[in-house]
């Protein structure tokens, strides 16, 4: 199917069908920007464990007696 064929078919859509391919389109796409930002977010916080925050190590004192 080329861009030509879809976009025809949606001009064929009586306006009812045109106003639920909206709103499919428009849910879907917030769907999927809430799903990208989720993902940024979780390699945000796992990847960030693994690599700055990584804690210090801890020098050894030797006492001499």
């Amino acid at each position: 199917m080329t861009r030509g064929e879809i976009t025809g078919d949606y001009q064929r859509f009586n306006a009812a069908d045109q106003s639920a391919f909206r709103r499919w389109l428009t849910v879907n796409t917030v769907t999927g920007a809430v799903a990208i930002f989720a993902l940024i977010a979780l390699t945000a916080v796992y990847s960030s464990g693994s690599g700055s925050m990584q804690k210090e190590p801890t020098p050894v004192h030797a006492e001499a007696h």
